[in-house]
């Protein structure tokens, strides 16, 4: 009789030790859901931010040069794409200059704006002649400004936008201009561009 009451623990014991375990093993707790909810929220916030390129732009222009003459469909919209910019970025074109402020408009229609970080936010009440702008070209003047954010719901009425451009006076990589860059939209194309000395 002592033999069964010792069978009935252990068996009692053994099934009530499995149960133990699957109640430990249950991935459904509160905490492993909200855990797993934390991390899947921020990494796809970070995807959100990161799932774009930010290309230096003289690599991007020159190699439009090494593009053969028997690019497909897709190369020649590139390549009008990248002689768009090129345009954009190094003839004389109608602009603005919004420093601080203060907007100095240059000729009829302006197709690129010149600004800085610290006056994107005034943009949207500060400019008027929006309709035709194709490129935003931010300076960047210290490292400590890439702690900043641009965030690009704030370009949303400049709509012909098509590229984002950051000159710096610094060595930077397109991660940390990514970084900066929050609120992505996949119309734009981001370049920046280290210009040291006399470049």
């Amino acid at each position: 009789m002592r033999s069964n009451n010792l069978n009935e623990n252990k068996k009692s014991y053994y099934i009530q030790s499995i149960l133990d375990k699957k109640k430990s093993m249950n991935i459904f707790t509160p905490l492993n859901v909200l855990i797993t909810f934390l991390l899947v929220t921020t990494y796809s916030l970070h995807a959100q931010n990161s799932a774009f390129v930010v290309t230096e732009i003289n690599s991007y222009l020159n190699t439009s040069n090494s593009v053969s003459a028997k690019s497909t469909q897709l190369n020649k919209v590139d390549l009008v794409n990248r002689e768009n910019i090129q345009n954009l970025t190094t003839k004389v074109q109608p602009t603005i200059n919004f420093y601080n402020g203060e907007v100095k408009v240059y000729g009829d229609r302006p197709t690129k704006l010149y600004t800085n970080l610290s006056s994107i936010s005034q943009l949207e009440n500060s400019i008027n002649i929006k309709n035709n702008i194709e490129i935003i070209i931010i300076t960047l003047t210290s490292p400590e400004e890439l702690n900043s954010n641009l965030n690009l719901n704030q370009l949303s009425g400049f709509k012909n936008l098509k590229y984002i451009y950051f000159n710096t006076n610094f060595e930077t990589t397109p991660d940390n201009i990514a970084n900066l860059v929050k609120n992505y939209n996949e119309k734009y194309s981001i370049f920046y561009r280290v210009i040291k000395g006399d470049n």
